[in-house]
């Protein structure tokens, strides 16, 4: 099922054999699902595990109109860490790893476990699905979920996926304290709530997952048609303990309101999960899907232990100016917008703190500066894509910009029940508030101690290549401005040599000229009898002597007569 290799690429995550961490908690240690784990990141490690910049060069605002149309579609990849990504990362990282608690692949009650799924999978007595699995509740799980529930657009399912990437998604243990040690652990499987919202469905999109990221072929042993639902079910559930599953993430779990029969079947399979063999269940959804999750899975003291994290717009605030400012600076225009407070604010208003309305608003107007010609950002531009181009989601802002409750109610996915109005109240932590402010303070610290760094190489460079300090500073400010101080040093150096001999050639030349210049003056004006003196070289005396602007001292004083 897997090559000798230590590290390839999968579908959706990375596959890596095992290479144990000596854990300081005690109920972390022994255990090789939590010890094959990576390390527990600190907030500076999430926040630049998460971040995700496009590539820039202000030197591309000189491309062909074609390709910068091309270079603005890189903003659809833009991430910018915000207190609710670090909410979301504690959360999952102790999730995963309380899961595991308990669930030692090395231990004996782990066999007992999986050598009492195996008898029950042979079974064939007509007893619900859910009294099978009720025998397996009596294992000691220490397994947790929550809901992550937000508007569409907020962020959602890039944030999770960032936070699942900095996991390998697969590990494959070998050996083990000196021992062999032959398992494939899946930590963290992803799927999307099947839109007809059954739980059919939903196996079968199991087994695909599975065999999409092992090379196994449960789909074909039990996903077929004819297959009853009780057999898929308890197929998923040993599946899922055998590989000793970390996490498994379900989307667009709104589509549940879809389901033959309601939403009750497929949630009580989640938390059947949860306790019987402690897989931490994630359901993400929009608002659509509260009136779902409050029923069974908010009631499920396990299944819901970690709470609920309420993804709200964020809001006109600091972090909102963050996110703005850092996202303007990939801009691809010939001439430079500045954005000011006006700018920021009629973005707000456009957008209510939506962040993918946000970016593809910016993208929008980019592109229709560009195209048209104009290559500048204005208000009045913004105004008239966000008209034009947004014109589906208008209704939508317009009743979240004047807080009409009659007409939320008819986009349910982002109307935010009466219910959970104090949560959304309290949905930014002051703590990570506070913390992720100081990380983006030191991370522009390390920008500019950078920025200087790389100057600094440069101009060095230069002086020591024969051009002049001052010259040399000014070359390589210049480079760094058109390229980047990202670039490669390499690069960089050689546009300021370019630009410090560039402007060498300019001076030189310019003196040249100056110095050949021959500037036309009266006969008589004193400036042209000191460059006929210089030209003739003769004494500038003779020369006025001669055009009489100065008199003979000897013939003035003693008469021209006199002999001497």
């Amino acid at each position: 099922m897997m090559n000798n290799k230590s590290f390839f690429r999968l579908v959706r995550g990375e596959q890596v054999e095992a290479q144990y961490i000596e854990q300081q908690l005690e109920e972390y240690k022994r255990n090789p699902l939590i010890e094959g784990l990576p390390p527990i990141l600190n907030k500076e490690e999430v926040f630049n595990k998460i971040i995700n910049e496009p590539a820039y060069s202000n030197g591309e605002r000189l491309l062909k109109e074609n390709l910068r149309i091309h270079c603005i579609l890189r903003l659809t990849d833009y991430v910018e860490p915000l207190t609710t990504h670090l909410d979301l990362e504690r959360r999952i990282s102790t999730m995963i790893r309380r899961g595991y608690v308990g669930r030692n692949p090395t231990s004996i009650n782990h066999l007992k476990f999986i050598n009492n799924l195996s008898d029950m999978k042979k079974k064939h007595d007509n007893s619900p699905i859910e009294e099978k699995l009720l025998v397996l509740e009596q294992r000691n799980s220490f397994a947790s979920g929550f809901s992550l529930i937000g508007m569409s657009g907020i962020g959602k399912t890039t944030a999770i996926n960032r936070i699942l990437l900095t996991y390998p998604q697969v590990i494959y243990h070998t050996r083990y304290k000196d021992e062999e040690f032959y398992h494939y652990q899946i930590v963290w499987l992803k799927l999307d709530c099947p839109l007809d919202g059954s739980l059919k469905s939903f196996c079968k999109s199991f087994f695909k997952e599975v065999d999409n990221i092992l090379g196994t072929r449960y789909f074909d042993k039990f996903g077929s048609n004819k297959t009853s639902l009780d057999t898929m079910v308890i197929h998923m559930v040993h599946i899922a303990s055998l590989h000793t599953l970390g996490a498994l993430f379900i989307d667009e779990i709104q589509h549940l309101s879809k389901a033959k029969g309601g939403p009750e079947l497929m949630l009580n399979f989640f938390v059947t999960l949860v306790n019987t063999i402690g897989v931490p269940v994630v359901p993400i959804g929009t608002f659509k899907s509260f009136s779902i999750l409050q029923t069974n899975f908010r009631q499920a003291r396990r299944a819901s232990g970690y709470g609920e994290i309420i993804w709200d717009r964020m809001k006109n605030d600091d972090e909102w100016n963050w996110f703005i400012s850092n996202m303007w600076k990939y801009q691809w225009t010939k001439e430079e917008s500045v954005l000011t407070d006006e700018i920021r604010e009629v973005i707000y208003d456009e957008t209510l703190g939506i962040t993918d309305r946000a970016i593809k608003l910016y993208m929008l107007v980019q592109w229709r500066a560009i195209s048209s010609g104009k290559e500048k950002i204005t208000i009045q531009l913004i105004k008239k894509v966000s008209k034009e181009e947004m014109r589906m989601t208008k209704p939508m802002v317009d009743a979240l910009r004047n807080n009409d409750i009659d007409k939320l109610h008819k986009f349910d996915d982002i109307f935010l029940p009466d219910i959970f109005q104090a949560l959304s109240k309290v949905e930014h932590d002051i703590k990570l508030k506070g913390d992720i402010e100081k990380i983006r303070f030191q991370q522009k610290k390390i920008s500019e101690n950078s920025l200087m760094e790389v100057l600094e190489k440069i101009v060095l460079w230069l002086i020591d290549g024969g051009i002049e300090a001052q010259l040399a500073e000014k070359s390589a400010e210049k480079a760094i401005n058109k390229l980047s101080y990202k670039e490669e040093l390499s690069q960089l150096k050689k546009e300021a040599m370019a630009l410090a001999l560039n402007t060498n050639e300019k001076t030189t030349s310019l003196r040249t000229k100056i110095k050949n210049r021959e500037a036309k003056y009266a006969k008589n004006d004193l400036r042209q009898m000191f460059m006929d003196a210089e030209k003739n070289k003769v004494l500038v005396y003779e020369i006025l002597l001669n055009e009489g602007v100065i008199k003979d001292p000897m013939n003035e004083f003693f008469g021209e007569g006199l002999i001497c």
